[in-house]
């Protein structure tokens, strides 16, 4: 291995405690182990820095010496509600303390599904799941540059939600495929549209009323989020239809 290899190693050396092979319990966790593959070659290191690898998943770090003794964090353990990895790469979830906008996001969506405290308080997202790949947060913020709306959310993600079942009635799963950023409005009139009724006039002056924005967007050719639009007051006609809540 290349000695600028960050993670090059020797074992040419001489240690009671850190020799290479030596297994070692990582803060003291009987269910966490490393093991030591050698010292830090990079950069001609001094001899205080080891090359270490996580038994659980595989992970290569390079390490001082004195973090041996204390928990060392392993950016592909699945810490976040048992499932979720953080990883390494060029996206934070935290800084000083404090979610990242992208990592607020994904807790959120990481929370709605696999909190137990949360599933009890709103039941409706029992059975809800987050896609394997949207398990690792640098995958997460990778995909969601791509889907529609995301512009918008980085504008104001006050006024922009993550939205699972948006294209797909129903939809129970986080993805690439099934996401896209909503409007905070529509996002609560969706939830809401069950409980209400609405009436829409369409450009030749025919009154509609109905209780189901999907199924009518679909049924005259129109976009549900455009009739939301038009009912929260964000805009006055979509396609030429006017549309109103009843109650």
């Amino acid at each position: 291995m290349n000695a600028n290899d960050k993670l090059s190693f020797c074992t040419d050396y001489r240690s009671e405690k850190y020799f290479p092979g030596s297994i070692h319990l990582n803060g003291g966790d009987e269910n966490d182990k490393i093991e030591v593959l050698g010292k830090s070659t990079f950069n001609n290191s001094s001899r205080h820095y080891y090359v270490v690898k996580f038994l659980s998943t595989g992970y290569i770090k390079r390490i001082n010496s004195s973090q041996l003794s204390h928990k060392i964090d392993d950016p592909l353990k699945p810490t976040v509600y048992g499932r979720g990895v953080i990883g390494e790469g060029r996206y934070n979830a935290n800084i000083n303390g404090k979610h990242t906008k992208e990592g607020g996001l994904w807790y959120n969506m990481m929370m709605r599904c696999y909190s137990e405290s949360y599933l009890k308080k709103t039941p409706t997202y029992k059975e809800c799941e987050v896609c394997d790949r949207w398990l690792y947060f640098q995958n997460f913020c990778e995909d969601i540059q791509y889907l529609e709306g995301y512009n918008l959310w980085l504008e104001d993600s006050t006024k922009y939600v993550l939205d699972k079942d948006y294209k797909i009635k129903g939809n129970k799963l986080y993805s690439p495929e099934t996401c896209m950023f909503i409007s905070s409005s529509l996002n609560t009139i969706i939830s809401n549209e069950s409980k209400h009724k609405y009436i829409g006039i369409s450009p030749e002056g025919i009154e509609f009323t109905f209780n189901n924005m999907r199924i009518f967007a679909e049924e005259h050719e129109l976009k549900r989020q455009g009739i939301g639009a038009v009912i929260n007051g964000d805009q006055l006609t979509h396609r030429g239809w006017k549309f109103e809540k009843l109650y």
